[in-house]
């Protein structure tokens, strides 16, 4: 394959990347209309200790003061998930707290309705359609792992005289 033709193929590819890329972004300002990455509370929601507080809403500035210059929720944000150290300061902060779990909260809510919709697209085939599929898709959506060995091993037996 001639160096000319590779060339035309690479940019196509590139043309095509970028494309989709924007058709997401797109997609995402759908779903989320009032996101924009230069928002002030997305900044606090991001890192609250790395937030320009003076840009944030005069309500939330003083807790998010308070929450900047806490060293104990400093080392719980670097060792904690987003949504869980938003939750666990939430009654600390609750101004603060509210408005991060607001933005948070949708984006997991979304991603259990699309969860929730692929499990019931695999239940419920042509040959399964008349399945109560309510049980089936408890278990495909659950994040629980059964522990049948354990169930197994409680189950006694029953002998018989």
């Amino acid at each position: 394959m001639s160096s000319e033709k590779r060339n035309i193929e690479q940019y196509d590819m590139t043309k095509e990347v970028l494309s989709h890329l924007h058709s997401l972004a797109e997609e995402f300002m759908h779903y989320f209309p009032d996101v924009s990455m230069v928002n002030s509370l997305w900044t606090l929601v991001q890192n609250p200790f790395n937030t320009d507080v003076e840009l944030l809403l005069e309500s939330l500035q003083e807790e998010a003061i308070d929450l900047k210059c806490d060293s104990s929720a400093k080392r719980d944000f670097e060792r904690m998930k987003l949504e869980e150290f938003w939750v666990k300061y939430l009654r600390m902060h609750p101004q603060v707290g509210d408005e991060a779990l607001r933005v948070i909260l949708p984006f997991s809510s979304t991603y259990l309705c699309e969860a929730g919709f692929s499990a019931l697209v695999v239940l419920k085939t042509k040959q399964r359609n008349r399945l109560d599929v309510e049980n089936d898709l408890r278990c495909a959506l659950s994040s629980f792992n059964p522990r049948i060995s354990d169930l197994a091993r409680k189950k006694q037996q029953h002998l018989s005289q």
